[in-house]
């Protein structure tokens, strides 16, 4: 297994991002924060440990509210070999990812970053659950969170006996519409699956009379009623999900954003979701 002597931070990050680094990823004492461009700094050795995306200039923890930028997506497996990893990513589906790190352990680690950040965590979610439907259900689903730590390469592990995290290739940054259009191409039924529910479509004519949950799918009701979601695209995306199905039955926004607050209520996320969500239904939805 052969390193790449490359400047992988400068592929994931721009010099003057606040990066969040890790000795461990459940001791909160062995967080510090560091600029992109001095990551290799003295300061920074004994990490093992990145935050997938840059911080808050100002940020103190590694909550999904700290993150400034979304840009980068991880694709990790647990369940494959290393051979199987390789097989499907770089053989099967050919995926334009920006680095490749092993982790010294079972896994390869590869990021996809942006040439241009998303605007908002509802897109950001919408674009993970297509890479999730494209690559698969191996795909490990603490993928989708943009705070995801992940681990940094060149770092030598603790729990392995020196194992090193390896930088194995770095490439360059992808552009939005080369990666839908390699979704399109690699899984065409995934695709269109996921653009119905995410193209700006008008809406439809007509006013219901009811403005309670009657008439609403199973998955929908289910979330509403007892907080249940399908796993596969996380907490987040299932609140998106209802958000479409709501102005597809003609709901009034503000029954809408009622029904959205206590879907999240179900849900416990941990930030306030429903005003992005219906930002977004507004620009993507309401046309």
């Amino acid at each position: 297994m052969k390193a790449v002597a490359a400047p992988w931070h400068a592929a994931l990050f721009e010099p003057y991002e606040r990066v969040g680094l890790a000795r461990s990823s459940a001791d909160v004492r062995s967080r510090l924060f560091t600029r992109a461009d001095s990551i290799n700094n003295e300061r920074a050795a004994g990490c093992e440990f990145f935050v997938l995306n840059p911080l808050m200039p100002g940020a103190t923890n590694f909550k999904l509210d700290s993150v400034a930028v979304l840009r980068n997506f991880l694709i990790e497996f647990d369940k494959k070999t290393l051979k199987a990893q390789e097989e499907l990513v770089e053989g099967k589906l050919k995926l334009p990812f920006t680095t490749k790190t092993f982790s010294g352990s079972r896994s390869y680690h590869y990021v996809i970053s942006l040439t241009e950040p998303l605007e908002s965590l509802t897109d950001y979610w919408l674009v993970t659950e297509l890479l999730m439907r494209v690559v698969g259900s191996d795909m490990d689903s603490q993928c989708r969170n943009a705070n995801r730590l992940t681990r940094l390469p060149g770092a030598v592990r603790s729990d392995k006996n020196g194992a090193v995290q390896t930088l194995m290739e770095v490439r360059e940054r992808v552009r939005l519409d080369d990666l839908l259009r390699w979704a399109a191409n690699v899984k065409p039924r995934a695709y269109n699956e996921w653009i119905i529910e995410t193209e700006p479509r008008p809406r439809r004519q007509g006013a219901i009379q009811d403005e309670e949950t009657e008439g609403l799918s199973y998955t929908a009701t289910k979330l509403l009623d007892k907080g249940e979601y399908d796993e596969r695209i996380g907490r987040h995306a299932a609140l998106v999900k209802l958000a479409v199905e709501l102005v597809y039955k003609n709901y009034p926004i503000d029954k809408v954003e009622e029904l959205l607050y206590d879907g999240q209520d179900k849900l416990a996320l941990e930030r306030d979701d429903v005003p992005g969500i219906i930002k977004w239904v507004e620009r993507r939805i309401l046309v």
